[in-house]
């Protein structure tokens, strides 16, 4: 509830302001080692890789889901605002990498996802490729890059609310 101070007494006016929901991204092969995507290092820095590592509920580990417009949506971590997961040089190849970048409405900064048994596919719109975990690797520091689905554990995401994990951010932005 926000309020107003008039002459040093705090008065409620009773405007209720809604505070962002934050999400922790985790993969489905790694999700039993609570593990999350994370801007690398908390770095704010264009350019600054993203990958997985051990979970901490830490602000370079909690994305916002905005939205961008004709059914996509882009990742804003919490720790820089104007900043989002993005695809480096607009490529469309696989193994494109995944790193932070300003805001600009591109369409490698934009995402929609597809339903894949209790998870998403997470797509640029862009490049039309999935985000993918090196390998399938489960180690600390494993590479997020584009690739072509394989219908690999490693490509299965989900947003877990970070005070409410029962809330589904990302249904919106579902195509089939």
């Amino acid at each position: 509830v926000q309020g107003i101070r008039l002459f040093n007494d705090f008065i409620n006016i009773g405007i209720q302001v809604s505070t962002p929901d934050y999400y922790k991204m985790v993969v489905k092969h790694s999700q039993s080692n609570n593990q999350a995507i994370e801007v690398n290092g908390f770095s704010i820095e264009n350019g600054a890789n993203i990958g997985q590592w051990e979970n901490y509920n830490i602000d370079n580990q909690l994305w916002q889901v905005k939205d961008g417009g004709g059914g996509y949506f882009w990742l804003e971590p919490k720790h820089i605002e104007g900043k989002c997961m993005e695809i480096e040089g607009n490529s469309t190849q696989n193994y494109g990498n995944v790193q932070l970048g300003s805001f600009n409405g591109n369409d490698n900064q934009l995402w929609y996802v597809v339903p894949v048994a209790n998870y998403y596919r997470i797509i640029n719109k862009n490049s039309g490729l999935s985000l993918d975990i090196n390998d399938g690797n489960i180690e600390n520091g494993a590479n997020l890059y584009q690739n072509e689905y394989m219908d690999n554990d490693n490509q299965k995401f989900k947003l877990l609310g970070v005070n409410d994990n029962s809330k589904d951010p990302l249904s919106k932005f579902i195509k089939k």
